[in-house]
């Protein structure tokens, strides 16, 4: 009987002494990875462009007063819970003046004050903030509803309805009173619902 060659494997993987199961376990491991990464990747994505039209910032400029407080220069003793706001609010009637209470005394940590202590209170005019450029603009709501009626469309919810009826979606609850909705999660195409104004 002749003998039987043995076949021996000579590939990448062979090197390794891995089987096909560990092989197969480390490819579904990355595929795994790589998909979990592109959802979170997706969702961020989405989440920056859906909030980016939503941000409000106004500009805040701090102005000099024509108030100059009376009795100062003095001096003042820290107490306990008092902070720089506090005391400039004291002395000056507005908490923004602390940057000059720090620059009289040249303290070098002003989050760090210690009862006890006495600080300098300079004389100089009360500062006052306004608020420039900080008006906030409605978003444009497409398709809005001015009647007192609307047809459901295909695809339609009630926060949708409540957003262009009322410019705000927590008021769903009274077209679901209004119209004796059972289930506000089931509102059909072509129902007429009333719009309570």
């Amino acid at each position: 009987m002749p003998k039987k060659k043995s076949v021996k494997k000579n590939n990448f993987f062979s090197q390794f002494k891995l089987d096909e199961s560990y092989i197969s376990l480390i490819i579904g491991v990355v595929v795994i990875i790589l998909i979990a990464g592109g959802v979170i990747f997706l969702l961020r994505s989405n989440r920056e462009s859906d909030t980016s039209s939503l941000q409000y910032k106004p500009t805040i400029e701090v102005e000099e007063g024509s108030e100059i407080p009376g009795n100062l220069p003095t001096s003042y003793q820290i107490k306990e819970g008092d902070s720089l706001w506090t005391i400039s609010e004291k002395f000056y009637k507005s908490g923004y003046n602390w940057v000059d209470i720090v620059k009289a005394n040249n303290l070098s940590d002003p989050s760090t004050i210690h009862v006890g202590n006495k600080l300098t209170i300079p004389n100089v005019q009360q500062k006052s903030v306004t608020v420039v450029g900080g008006e906030e603009k409605p978003a444009a709501v497409p398709n809005q509803i001015t009647g007192a009626t609307y047809k459901v469309k295909k695809g339609d919810y009630l926060w949708d309805i409540a957003v262009r009826a009322y410019g705000d979606g927590y008021q769903w609850v009274k077209i679901a009173n209004a119209n004796n909705l059972t289930d506000p999660n089931l509102i059909f195409s072509d129902n007429v619902l009333k719009i309570p104004r």
